[in-house]
């Protein structure tokens, strides 16, 4: 047994992989009387992680879960320490997009988490995530994300 040691891979097979980014949101709402947890990760080309990614990537979410969303009052917003969060451009699409793309919000809410916390359920499901993609793999090369 070997610990520390990865699969042996020829670099000409990890240069030519595709790069892609990943932005995990977790929606964490009541459903009939029980706290329901659904993840959403939006996957990209653009790997530099800057406001109008995460502009478009709240869009994405907003268009996929309209019938989760837009019966909601009131939304909790919570980040962590990502450069891409901490801008004016990223304050406007939570403080004034969100509203305006769900018409019933009266109130939003956002809150910032200290920089490389590791705690929030966002971390825990990019752990998972790790894991899975190791395991996967192990028996099938992965060279797009379409």
């Amino acid at each position: 047994m070997t610990l520390g040691k990865g699969p042996c891979e020829v670099s000409s097979a990890f240069y030519q992989r595709q790069q892609i980014t990943i932005l995990g949101m977790v929606l964490i709402y009541w459903d009939n009387n029980k706290i329901t947890r659904e993840y959403i990760d939006v996957v990209s080309e653009i790997l530099n992680h800057d406001s109008k990614f995460v502009h478009d990537a709240i869009k994405i979410l907003v268009s996929k879960r309209k019938t989760i969303l837009e019966n909601l009052k009131t939304l909790y917003c919570f980040n962590d320490g990502g450069k891409h969060f901490a801008s004016y451009e990223t304050n406007n699409t939570i403080i004034s997009l969100i509203p305006e793309l769900l018409p019933n919000l009266n109130y939003v809410e956002w809150n910032r988490f200290a920089p490389y916390h590791g705690k929030a359920d966002c971390d825990s499901h990019f752990g998972m995530l790790a894991k899975w993609m190791k395991q996967i793999e192990k028996v099938n090369n992965i060279n797009t994300i379409n």
